[in-house]
């Protein structure tokens, strides 16, 4: 904790630009009529000899006017394979993920009935590969500490929102679950803060009040430009388990003529301490290539598919 606030007091004191801005999960005010948006993560595994396209999603928007925007986002992964297991068929990888419409009114409220309503964790990351999976078979060897992300379902989204800030709820209708989540984030010129409270219960056969776990999180960034080739980057999070346990996850970067190399650490008390080191290149600002090795062992070679 002390690390994470040292992180965010230091931004305060420089002049940097940043902007938390999740084209996939977040609801971005488009400027053109039609827009589409992509998130996706390729890798090859030197640790379990695999090649996986661990996960994808693809948004697709039209602008109707000032007030209405409608959307459609795919999801899926491509057919891999688990060393371990002998595999008869073909894994089906491809589905529907959200789908539904955002209306703005009153200058700054918003509601939007969707088929993935709940907010999600903080996706930002200077890394090559997120510090969260998704919990499909494509992502059977994650790094230790890597945290599952909260589930989502068909539900609505409400709130006020502006350029420089927003708070929204969010809950979902999954079977007994009841996933949601309370979102508020703001930016500055120089860095930004989120934070976001998940809960669901884990009864998923009835509805049992006594089986309810939260997800609590609390995050910042920010880029400091030393120079016009020079840029560092800073990134802090706290996040509190559903299990009592709380997870640190700290990011540093510096990024030079496309390339940027990361560093981050993971922590969780009462498990294992986990460092990363990733290096990338950004090409045409929709793809990045490069690897990353974490101090359990894990060793990647990645394709990111971002814009």
């Amino acid at each position: 904790m002390l690390r994470f606030l040292l992180l965010v007091s230091c931004f305060t004191a420089v002049s940097v630009h940043a902007a938390y801005e999740d084209k996939i999960f977040d609801d971005i005010k488009e400027t053109e009529t039609f827009s589409l948006h992509s998130r996706g993560l390729i890798s090859y595994g030197f640790h379990s000899n695999t090649v996986h396209l661990r996960h994808f999603f693809l948004r697709a928007s039209y602008q109707r006017e000032e007030a209405v925007q409608f959307f459609a986002t795919l999801n899926g992964y491509a057919d891999t394979h688990e060393p371990t297991i002998a595999y008869t068929y073909a894994l089906n990888n491809v589905s529907l993920y959200d789908y539904g419409f955002i209306y703005r009114f009153l200058g700054g409220f918003f509601v939007s009935p969707r088929a993935a309503a709940v907010y999600r964790e903080d996706l930002e990351t200077f890394m090559a590969m997120p510090a969260y999976i998704y919990g499909s078979p494509a992502e059977f060897d994650p790094v230790t500490n890597y945290l599952v992300m909260h589930k989502s379902a068909p539900g609505i989204r409400f709130g006020y929102g502006t350029d420089r800030w927003e708070v929204g709820y969010s809950q979902g209708d999954y079977r007994h679950s009841i996933p949601s989540g309370l979102m508020a984030k703001v930016k500055f010129d120089d860095f930004y803060l989120r934070a976001v409270t998940l809960a669901e219960y884990t009864n998923e056969a009835i509805f049992d009040r006594s089986s309810l776990v939260r997800k609590v999180q609390l995050s910042g960034a920010g880029k400091l430009v030393l120079t016009p080739k020079i840029t560092l980057g800073l990134l802090g999070e706290v996040t509190y388990l559903d299990n009592g346990k709380w997870r640190l996850r700290a990011e540093q970067a510096m990024e030079h003529f496309g390339m940027t190399l990361g560093l981050r650490e993971l922590w969780i008390n009462g498990g294992e301490f986990v460092m990363e080191v990733s290096l990338k290149r950004r090409v045409a600002d929709m793809v990045a290539i490069g690897a990353q090795y974490a101090s359990n062992g894990s060793w990647y070679l990645v394709g990111n598919i971002d814009f």
